[in-house]
């Protein structure tokens, strides 16, 4: 709200509708017929929240997983994790950092989002099995 104040509210000067209306995430929620599960991560000093959706995650924005929120992903097939770059970062997991994260929960499918400019799609050679890169337009059936 502090930095993008704008997109929640219309004050005098703007020139455009709100284009989001902010909603509270306190505890589970329905959208769109499926249940989302709130999932606490790290995310550099601070916290952020990824969410459950089935055998669906995502998480983005961060750099650690608890172990109660790793018990809150057992089970989970497919994992979308933030993976910033090879390179380490302060608050954002780096491509290796996100694959040893959610080794434990042994997804089918892992897929690299949150990806700098420093990351190549052609560096995908380099990822193991299971492990992909997000692109734009990318769909996934849940």
């Amino acid at each position: 709200m502090q930095g993008f104040g704008y997109i929640f509210h219309r004050d005098a000067q703007s020139t455009h509708p709100p284009l989001l209306d902010p909603n509270a995430i306190d505890g589970p929620f329905e959208l769109f017929g499926l249940q989302v599960v709130p999932v606490p991560l790290q995310h550099g000093p601070g916290t952020t929240c990824g969410y459950r959706i089935g055998p669906f995650a995502y998480l983005t924005d961060c750099n650690g997983i608890s172990p109660a929120s790793l018990d809150a992903l057992q089970g989970v097939a497919t994992v979308v994790i933030d993976g910033l770059r090879w390179t380490s970062h302060a608050s954002h997991f780096n491509i290796t950092g996100a694959i040893d994260a959610v080794r434990p929960l042994q997804p089918a499918r892992t897929i690299l989002t949150h990806l700098t400019h420093e990351v190549l799609h052609a560096d995908g050679c380099r990822l193991p099995h299971g492990v992909e890169f997000a692109y734009d337009g990318m769909v996934i059936e849940l």
